[in-house]
């Protein structure tokens, strides 16, 4: 797989600042890190994990956005929370899944 790099003066149009402003952002980043770019297995795992679980929210809540803009879930009669307890379920089956 090819990587494909670009200059700072690249990012910088991108980010709307001048290529020097870029490169002095660049220069106190990496002071900032005492040039330590490398990640740990662990931590680029709890990383990762930390992502897959807010797009797993982020798709869960758009998902039940749309269902009820659609009307898919009508209240109970009764007014209990029934609803609302299964959906909590569904999401901790969802979130708890390790095939993600």
């Amino acid at each position: 797989m090819a990587v494909k790099y670009y200059k700072n003066a690249y990012y910088a149009k991108v980010g709307g600042v001048s290529t020097t402003e870029m490169n002095c952002l660049e220069i106190d980043f990496l002071f900032s890190l005492g040039f330590q770019l490398n990640v740990t297995p662990p931590t680029f795992h709890a990383y990762c994990m930390y992502l897959q679980r807010g797009m797993l929210e982020f798709e869960y809540c758009n998902i039940q956005r749309t269902l009820r803009i659609h009307g898919c879930y009508a209240s109970s009669p009764s007014g209990s929370s029934d609803e609302a307890n299964s959906q909590n379920q569904q999401f901790a089956v969802c979130c708890t899944d390790n095939s993600v």
